[in-house]
């Protein structure tokens, strides 16, 4: 009897997972894709007499790139701005340039700022915060997570400029098998907070204490460290069996080593090993330590402990990423100011069997400089989607795949527009994608009915007989 019930345990798992990889392989690309808007040049003195003559704005889909922003086509964005100082005092202008990207994708190399073609220097202020976005009460986009600081991030209570304790662990199974190793403690947030390092478990239970823990696979050796801020406090160690009982101390070789270490260095030469050459070059050391600073911080509020690997994953959270920089503007002078970046959109088959990719630009940051003449829009598309299917903006098709259009003045409300790989979206397109729905439907019930049939009969021929 117990073998018929473990054998239909069996039966029933194998069908979920069956069922679980059927739906999967339906829907291995995701219905819809949210992508971040892109925004004008931003005037940090809004007193600034600057103007802007006119500016040519230019999305061009077909330069030689991967689809590098998820499930959309990339653009290549250059917005040159005309710009005019009509004072008689020379200007030095301070600007900001903001987009949304996450570190680990972030193109330093494809970032363009000049004025009259030469190169102007800049600062790279990534945000502490992932990013957010709404609409405030004035139906202006704004984005949240933007801060720019050059100090270094306070940890109350804590002071990177002293030595810290790191303790280490080397373990290593002495046989071919599994174990489990685990660090115990129970750590004030307030005096202490403990950063470990290769540890991929953890637990906090309120009044008892914490645990972070990893995994030792059979005869392989594992390092894992932690990294103990501010007042020391005692560590306990577990080595257990992937069962869950002690294991035995024949069983593993486990070495601990305490050292003093400067904290700051510590966790840069760790933020420097996650992040490419460009990066580590292209933005400052205090930036990018703020950064996990924050996320080391937050993590640890209430247990007083946060996963390293964990924290440096915020390189993988999309951000406002701040390019700061200033130019001069003589007395009199009208100067050429071009900003190029590469941007995604957003992708949306939800009423489609095609995707619909959206591009939205923010044009409102504009209105702060002293006047704004003329807009001029280029959108280069892409094979995939050649057609500008809906705009904000009234576009005109100049040629193959290449739509203009000219505005006087700052246009109200934000650019946005939409791609699409015919000229409208129909009828049978709807049509299309319910039918595909129906379609997955079909395909997955005759892939999991011989499954099901199998069951049944498994469980009639398994089933218990009656005692007579």
């Amino acid at each position: 009897m117990r073998f018929k019930l473990r054998f239909r345990t069996t039966i029933l798992v194998i069908t979920l997972i069956l069922l679980q990889s059927a739906a999967a392989f339906a829907n291995s690309a995701p219905t819809y894709w949210e992508g971040y808007p892109y925004t004008e040049v931003l005037l940090v003195d809004e007193a600034s007499p600057i103007e802007i003559k006119r500016e040519k704005l230019t999305f061009d889909f077909n330069r030689p790139m991967d689809d590098r922003f998820g499930f959309t086509p990339t653009a290549a964005v250059t917005a040159a701005y005309k710009m005019v100082n009509s004072s008689n005092t020379d200007q030095k202008v301070q600007m900001a340039f903001s987009l949304v990207s996450s570190l680990s994708e972030f193109s330093v190399k494809d970032l363009i700022v000049e004025a009259d073609g030469s190169a102007v220097s800049y600062e790279i202020y990534p945000a502490m915060e992932a990013a957010e976005y709404e609409y405030d009460s004035d139906e202006q986009f704004r984005y949240g997570g933007f801060h720019i600081s050059t100090a270094e991030l306070e940890l109350p209570g804590f002071d990177l400029n002293q030595e810290a304790q790191l303790v280490r662990y080397r373990i290593k199974a002495a046989k071919e098998e599994n174990l489990r190793f685990e660090v115990f403690f129970n750590a004030d947030p307030e005096h202490t907070r403990l950063v470990g390092k290769n540890f991929n478990m953890a637990s906090y239970t309120e009044g008892e204490g914490s645990s972070i823990g990893a995994r030792i696979y059979e005869d392989k050796e594992k390092v894992v460290e932690v990294l103990v801020l501010g007042e020391a406090i005692d560590l306990e160690t577990e080595v257990l069996t992937e069962e869950g009982g002690k294991a035995d101390p024949a069983d593993f070789y486990l070495e601990e080593e305490v050292i003093s270490v400067d904290p700051r260095k510590y966790l840069m030469d760790e933020i420097h090993r996650e992040h490419r050459r460009e990066i580590r070059e292209a933005i400052d050391d205090t930036q990018l330590l703020n950064l996990y600073l924050n996320r080391i911080w937050s993590d640890g509020l209430v247990a007083g402990y946060s996963l390293l690997d964990e924290a440096l994953s915020a390189s993988h959270s999309e951000r406002v990423i701040t390019l700061l920089y200033s130019v001069d503007f003589p007395a009199d002078s009208e100067r050429t100011i071009r900003v190029g970046y590469l941007t995604g959109g957003t992708m949306d088959r939800r009423e489609t069997s095609s995707p619909q990719y959206r591009y939205t630009y923010l044009l409102s940051p504009a209105k702060h400089w002293k006047s704004f003449g003329e807009l001029e829009l280029e959108i280069r598309t892409p094979e995939k989607a050649p057609f500008v299917i809906d705009s904000s903006l009234p576009l005109t098709l100049d040629g193959e795949r290449r739509y203009i259009a000219t505005v006087d003045g700052l246009p109200e409300g934000e650019l946005i527009f939409t791609l699409f790989h015919k000229e409208q979206v129909t009828a049978m397109d709807k049509i299309q994608k319910t039918l595909m729905g129906v379609t997955y439907l079909t395909h997955y019930m005759i892939f999991i009915l011989p499954f099901i049939l199998v069951g049944l009969i498994l469980g009639i021929l398994l089933r218990p007989k009656k005692q007579g």
